[in-house]
């Protein structure tokens, strides 16, 4: 009897270390992805690569509760209520 459990603790072993080694190997690949990711770009929520931009640099303020206030602000009134506007596209003259 004792010989049965040790062939199934060997078998669960196997699995465990099977599935561990895929699990390395995904980590591993992600790493690699990162890596070879451009400088000045950020992966989005959605899996896209984009370049740092406005709205990049405030969200990380944000997360890191750093953000200034907007007396403080770095970003110009005109470029900020360009912003919320949604960026409209400026007239050629």
């Amino acid at each position: 009897m004792m010989w049965h459990w040790l062939t199934l603790s060997k078998f669960f072993a196997k699995i465990g270390n099977y599935f561990y080694s895929l699990h390395v190997t995904t980590l591993h690949s992600k790493q690699r992805k990162e890596r070879e990711m451009a400088i000045g770009t950020h992966k989005t929520k959605s899996g896209k690569t984009a370049k740092k931009g406005l709205y990049y640099n405030i969200n990380q303020k944000k997360k890191a509760g750093t953000s200034a206030t907007k007396k403080k602000s770095s970003i110009s009134p005109s470029a900020y209520s360009n912003m919320k506007s949604g960026f409209p596209k400026k007239k050629k003259t």
